[in-house]
């Protein structure tokens, strides 16, 4: 500002928000698979959804929270657990151009490489054939400012095919569909009726946990301002 001779430092950050698809492999045993991260940012902190395809083409992906940071140089490092609770560890570098990130992971006793490309719409896993690719719920977005599940909110919702539209009746499917439009008390009732009719259904049960989550998560107050890094 020439008039009072005052200078201002904006921070930049590069901004990774978005999908990321790509590869893991374990060093010790070769053992690999496929990832699709959906990114959210806020500065310097990331969160989001790591989703790896399940073993069996009629289940829906594995989903795992994960929560992270962009560092200097252009590299970040992420957290996840996975189904045993270990904390697995990636870190990772970005290419210059924003698009390509290589990096290593580790949870204390297995280590191995990874890497991914940045996808500007959301990617699939690779579908067996005749076997159409199965629905993910999470998209890209915000997180929250003191976040104590690891968990990102939701935008509002976005206009899509209802179930019916679909071609899917299953009433599971339905309650996937109405929760990944953001229907969230149509979602929950859909799942209290499968509930009704079969209490041992574990995924309809899983489901509405994970619908009731983002609820809460929408509805709690926001929390204090993220600190920014040194």
């Amino acid at each position: 500002m020439p008039e009072s001779d005052h200078q201002l430092a904006f921070p930049l950050h590069l901004d990774l928000n978005g999908y990321w698809k790509g590869t893991w492999q374990e060093a010790a045993t070769g053992k690999a698979g496929e990832f699709i991260l959906s990114l959210g940012q806020t500065g310097t902190t990331l969160s989001g959804l790591w989703e790896e395809p399940a073993p069996t083409p009629a289940k829906p992906p594995r989903s795992f929270p994960v929560l992270g940071r962009l560092l200097d140089r252009q590299r970040l490092t992420l957290e996840r657990k996975d189904e045993t609770g270990r904390t697995l560890t990636f870190e990772g570098q970005v290419s210059a151009t924003g698009r390509e990130v290589l990096g290593t992971w580790q949870d204390g006793k297995r280590t191995g490489h990874w890497t991914g490309s940045r996808s500007d719409t959301k990617p699939t896993f690779s579908a067996l054939p005749g076997v159409p690719p199965l629905p993910t719920a999470v998209e890209p977005g915000p997180r929250l400012t003191t976040p104590t599940d690891g968990l990102t909110p939701l935008p509002p919702a976005l206009p899509g095919p209802t179930p019916t539209e679909s071609g899917d009746t299953s009433p599971l499917s339905r309650a996937q569909s109405l929760y990944e439009q953001r229907r969230y008390e149509e979602a929950l009732a859909q799942c209290d009726a499968i509930l009704k009719q079969d209490p041992k259904n574990n995924a309809a049960r899983d489901l509405k946990r994970r619908i009731q989550k983002s609820l809460d998560i929408l509805k709690a107050p926001p929390g204090g301002s993220e600190t920014p890094s040194p």
